[in-house]
């Protein structure tokens, strides 16, 4: 009887290990996903900060332009009132 037990459970050993590598395998592939998924995210996130950063420094570029444009006409309308 000890003989027919253990060709029972090396018939099923591999099957086992097979399920194991399948299982191990899938979540492999998940972590890797996931992994992917978050550096996606996080390079998504930093091209959206370039963005707005971008934004900002036009903006401030304009702001500087039009300050720079009303100091100007003020200055020739100093002149010519002088």
């Amino acid at each position: 009887m000890g003989a027919q037990k253990n060709r029972r459970s090396s018939a099923l050993a591999p099957a086992r290990t097979a399920d194991v590598a399948d299982i191990t395998r899938g979540i492999a592939l998940r972590v890797a996903c996931g992994v992917w998924r978050v550096a996606c995210g996080v390079w998504s996130l930093e091209s959206g900060v370039w963005r707005l950063e971008s934004g900002v420094w036009r903006l401030a570029s304009g702001v500087w332009s039009l300050a720079s444009g009303v100091w100007s006409l003020a200055s020739g309308v100093w002149r010519l009132e002088t």
